[in-house]
């Protein structure tokens, strides 16, 4: 971590980061994480201050995630996502949103945002996803919510709508073992559907 962060001294003002780079460790698969993640559980996001968070460089374990820039403001009942933004050769995220705790003290999450894709495949091999995807660009819009904290995100707690279009991508590289997996042997433009 190269940066400084701005610990306001009167309560309620804004923490202000400026980072030239954090690179953090992946969480390995243990009984740690799920200790983490159970201690995450509880906080209150009535609690978090407004926050200004510049990052230029930001890694978490293999994955390059890029520039990141973050507004949020308080409310009473938790926090608005004013704007995040996320830079990267492959892709761009901007979104907006709530981070929210209500009466029932149940918390919920609220994103509406966009993610433009500058190359799919590049993006997926930087990730460790798969390297069998070549080019493809587009984007995706959506609106979602679900239950929970942003770090509780569980596809089965998920509601919203996602708007998709992808186009100029190629399936390469693919062996009878993914033809096998994937079901989709005779496809040969992943978005020529």
């Amino acid at each position: 971590i190269t940066g400084s962060l701005y610990d306001p001294q009167k309560k309620g003002d804004v923490w202000l980061g400026r980072f030239h780079h954090i690179y953090l460790s992946a969480f390995k698969k243990s009984s740690s994480r799920q200790d983490q993640l159970n201690a995450a559980k509880t906080i209150d996001p009535r609690k978090i201050p407004p926050i200004k968070l510049d990052i230029g460089d930001f890694r978490y374990g293999k994955k390059d995630l890029g520039r990141i820039d973050l507004e949020t403001t308080k409310r009473h009942d938790g926090v608005k996502i004013d704007t995040l933004q996320i830079q990267s050769a492959a892709y761009g995220v901007k979104l907006t949103g709530s981070w929210l705790r209500q009466a029932d003290h149940h918390q919920r999450t609220t994103i509406i945002g966009r993610l433009i894709l500058k190359d799919l495949g590049q993006l997926m091999q930087r990730w460790d996803i798969t390297n069998m995807l070549a080019g493809g660009k587009g984007d995706i819009g959506y609106a979602l919510r679900w239950k929970g904290a942003p770090y509780q995100f569980k596809l089965k707690n998920l509601n919203g709508e996602v708007r998709v279009n992808l186009e100029e991508g190629q399936i390469v590289h693919i062996g009878k073992k993914a033809q096998t997996e994937l079901g989709i042997g005779k496809l040969l433009n992943l978005f020529s559907l």
